[in-house]
């Protein structure tokens, strides 16, 4: 691969004392591979450098990998500047959150965005708790910043139009996946789909954005009784499935609960017997899953690109 050439090329080029040049230059061909969803070789590219972006890239990219002991290690490690600091409290809280030891860290310092970030994370592990969860209700959203965004209270937070997308379709899929049925769920899920129109993100980590909210609102359409409605959205959400076919397992999750919520609605509707190989087929497609796996796939962190960071600083 040409990458791999031109980190050969970098290594040897760059003299001894030239750290920060070389740590940029594997931070862009590190963010090349994420952006292709190469995510273990772009971990290779962040780690083991001498600069605290990459580790940070690095973190986000383990955890990606579902390695949360070197993730956390290296998020401990992040205290150059405020806004590292902040990704390293996001990460940290991420990996509390993703395998069940505790909440997400303290959100005090954190700008709105990062602590939209935390608690969106904090509410995945609510829902998703062992046993017994408590999946986001509009009682449970109002007085937080998180009640603007799905227009349980009047306001417009200033914050990026990719946290936007996030917070309001994984708060969508947690209340549809724990059969809360209020209106701004359905509200919520169709702002997240305008704005992935508007977006229209490369990174493949949110790509399945698309068909996750597709996903969540075909079920709560279901819930509602329109059937017919709810099968178009999931033929959609299929469709946009075999678009985007992110790698890693945190993506086979996503994909596996489009074929499960479609095939469960088959299956309980009046025709399920002369469907019943549809049925199969969609089943099939299944991968099931632990709430612990679950859990960290709804997660969310800042991707490890070479730029910066809106909203986070």
């Amino acid at each position: 691969m040409l990458l791999r050439k031109f980190s050969k090329v970098a290594d040897a080029y760059f003299p001894p004392d030239a750290g920060a040049e070389r740590a940029e230059c594997h931070l862009v061909l590190g963010s090349c591979l994420w952006m292709q969803g190469l995510f273990a070789e772009a971990a290779q590219h962040f780690s083991g450098k001498d600069s605290e972006q990459l580790q940070f890239a690095a973190a986000r990219t383990f955890f990606e990998l579902g390695d949360f002991n070197q993730a956390s290690a290296l998020a401990r490690g992040l205290k150059s500047s405020a806004s590292l600091r902040t990704y390293g409290q996001l990460v940290q809280g991420a990996i509390q959150v993703a395998t069940g030891d505790g909440e997400a860290v303290s959100t005090d310092d954190l700008s709105l965005e990062a602590k939209c970030i935390a608690k969106l994370n904090e509410l995945v592990g609510e829902a998703l708790r062992e046993g017994a969860g408590a999946p986001p209700t509009a009682a449970k959203l109002k007085g937080s910043p998180l009640a603007q965004l799905v227009g349980l209270e009047e306001g417009d937070l200033e914050i990026s139009v990719e946290a936007r997308l996030v917070l309001r379709c994984t708060l969508g899929e947690l209340a549809v996946h724990g059969g809360v049925d209020e209106p701004w769920v359905r509200q919520a899920l169709v702002s997240a789909l305008s704005d992935f129109d508007g977006l229209q993100p490369r990174d493949p980590t949110l790509r399945p954005f698309v068909f996750r909210a597709l996903a969540a609102l075909a079920g709560v359409t279901n819930q509602n009784g329109d059937a017919i409605t709810a099968e178009g959205l999931y033929r959609t959400a299929l469709d946009h499935v075999e678009k985007y076919k992110t790698s890693g397992q945190r993506a086979e999750t996503w994909r596996s609960w489009v074929s499960e919520g479609f095939a469960k609605m088959l299956a309980e509707g009046r025709h399920a017997e002369q469907r019943r190989a549809e049925i199969q087929a969609l089943q099939a497609e299944v991968k099931h899953s632990s709430t612990s796996a679950r859990r960290w796939a709804l997660l969310w962190l800042p991707p490890p690109l070479a730029r910066a960071e809106p909203g986070i600083e």
